[in-house]
């Protein structure tokens, strides 16, 4: 009975992967070239990364949602892709500080969290923020 589902939903969730990578590019590009220009700009890194976040999350909730999972998020949905976020920043901050401290530049510290961030943020996303159809229930779906 679902034999004949799961090639249509492994080809939509590969795709779905595709279009978040293609979207998570565009979106790492606008964020980190936002967090260089803030820092060559002056700001401590620290507030540098805050409003390359703040801006940035506004940016991804439209992108990824429209882009990357063909959804607009309801309430609910943006009160999870707000809240992903704020724990990757803070958990982004704590290691930014740490590589900081250890002498490194702000451009590489943060180029070089942008793997496990990005990795990070694509689970929280993938598994709370957009649940597979497979997974979710017609009633969480059709609230987001």
């Amino acid at each position: 009975m679902t034999q004949g589902f799961e090639p249509k939903a492994r080809f939509e969730s590969w795709t779905q992967l595709l279009r978040f990578l293609a979207v998570g590019g565009i979106n790492t590009v606008f964020g980190y070239s936002l967090y260089a220009a803030l820092v060559w700009l002056m700001l401590p890194p620290q507030m540098a990364l805050l409003l390359s976040t703040v801006l940035g999350v506004l940016f991804n909730f439209a992108t990824y949602g429209r882009l990357a999972f063909d959804r607009r998020l309801g309430w609910k949905g943006l009160f999870r892709f707000v809240a992903v976020y704020a724990v990757l920043y803070g958990i982004n901050v704590v290691l930014l500080r740490v590589l900081l401290s250890a002498g490194q530049s702000p451009y590489i510290a943060q180029l070089v969290l942008l793997i496990p961030m990005t990795s990070s943020a694509f689970l929280a996303q993938r598994y709370f923020v957009f649940p597979s159809r497979a997974t979710a229930s017609p009633e969480n779906l059709s609230r987001n």
